[in-house]
């Protein structure tokens, strides 16, 4: 389905659509409307919501043409007959998602902003669709303020990315503790200051449900969640501690019932060195070309990895371990297999059982993907195998190097 039209910004409540081919309209006095309107490519499959993001769009001032899609045929015909400034996806819809557009976007070599709006996207997948390079997030319903209130603070010592994760992980928690309307009501204000102790202090406010004592003692342990079945796993939190803790700081939260939550991300300033005598060490190239299996059920993983590796080894993505098992037991062979190990359905580990059977040879080219923390069955399954393991979140680096040690 393919729907196409132009729209004019809001005057005076007035809000309409101007199918193409239609005459522009003139303001009031005889004005021309805007000439270069914003050109809008809307991957959504339903109609209604279709509408409420380009009023929102109008509200702000803008003068549109849009065009929307709900299959991957109709994006890469619409790519292909112009040129957009933007992408905004629906997460899910019944024929594909967001990542799969947005890799028929980068497929295509289309520099283009490209935007998901999705009410239904978990944390852990919005962190996950960033670091692949979707350039933001918008959560559909949830309606309040951001107010940022940034101090002069000096640089921290930190990896910029899984900072990025870190704060990210945050806004869309403030966000999912909003309830729908009332934004001149709610507010997510992030500050940056200076502590007595010289600490770089990040705070991330909101006026959302806020937290009882009972949950707020537990917010930092692993796969304790108070949200909804398939919104988030528990560990986004637990993973932001153990980032923020790696760089040598700490996550405070304070919480009310009923008036809101505050993180407060502490980091150690930066300290100024020498330049090193040399530079570093270039990332291990590939040694040869070869194929990669990735088994995981978060679709971003496997896009990013793809990605990552898609100019040196053919790479294939399963979300589903039945579904990697059946090309394994078709034939088809690997040199290296990343396998998440926290899986619905069947797990890392019954996959790796699976192995054991039908495809032995393979099970030394496992390298099992973590969310770097574990409970007792977990634990014991890992240190009882010589595999690798990869904590998430990671980098080109440690895909490169994990690729090599299997390859030896």
């Amino acid at each position: 389905m393919i729907e196409r039209g132009t729209s004019r910004p809001e005057e005076g409540g007035a809000d309409r659509a101007r199918p193409s081919g239609e005459a522009p309209a003139r303001r009031r006095g005889g004005t021309p409307a805007p000439k270069a309107p914003v050109r809008v490519l809307l991957v959504e499959d339903s109609e209604d919501d279709a509408d409420l993001t380009l009023c929102g769009l109008r509200r702000g001032g803008l003068a549109l043409e849009y065009e929307r899609v709900d299959t991957v045929d109709g994006l890469r015909e619409a790519l292909a007959r112009g040129a957009w400034d933007v992408v905004l996806s629906d997460y899910g819809m019944p024929r594909f998602n967001a990542l799969e557009a947005f890799a028929v976007v980068q497929a295509g070599a289309h520099d283009l902003p490209f935007i998901i709006v999705s009410g239904t996207m978990g944390e852990d997948t919005a962190v996950e669709a960033m670091r692949v390079g979707v350039h933001d997030y918008i959560v559909k319903g949830h309606r309040a303020r951001l107010v940022l209130s940034y101090a002069d603070v000096p640089r921290v010592e930190a990896n910029a990315a899984r900072l990025g994760q870190v704060f990210l992980n945050l806004l869309i928690n403030a966000a999912q503790a909003i309830d729908e309307g009332r934004a001149d009501r709610n507010e997510i204000r992030v500050s940056t200051s200076l502590d007595a102790a010289g600490r770089v202090v990040t705070e991330v406010r909101d006026t959302g449900h806020g937290m009882p004592p009972e949950v707020m003692a537990r917010v930092f342990d692993p796969f304790f969640t108070t949200k909804p079945v398939g919104v988030g796993t528990g560990l986004g939190l637990s993973i932001c501690d153990r980032i923020v803790c790696s760089f040598g700081g700490e996550i405070e939260v304070s919480s009310v019932p009923g008036e809101g939550t505050v993180f407060r991300v502490l980091l150690p300033r930066a300290v100024t060195r020498p330049a090193a005598a040399h530079p570093p060490s270039a990332l291990p190239a590939p040694m040869h070309h070869g194929r990669v299996l990735v088994v995981d059920d978060e679709p971003a993983i496997g896009v990013a990895i793809r990605r990552a590796l898609r100019h040196a080894y053919d790479v294939r993505v399963a979300t589903r371990a039945a579904e990697a098992l059946r090309w394994v037991t078709a034939g088809e062979r690997f040199d290296v297999v990343f396998c998440d190990l926290m899986m619905p359905e069947r797990t890392g580990m019954d996959f790796y059982e699976d192995l054991r059977d039908v495809a032995p040879e393979l099970l030394e080219r496992v390298v099992f993907v973590t969310g770097g923390t574990f409970t007792d069955r977990t634990r014991a399954f890992l240190d009882a195998l010589p595999n690798p393991r990869l904590d998430k979140p990671f980098d080109v680096r440690d895909l490169r190097v994990a690729i090599l040690g299997r390859l030896r």
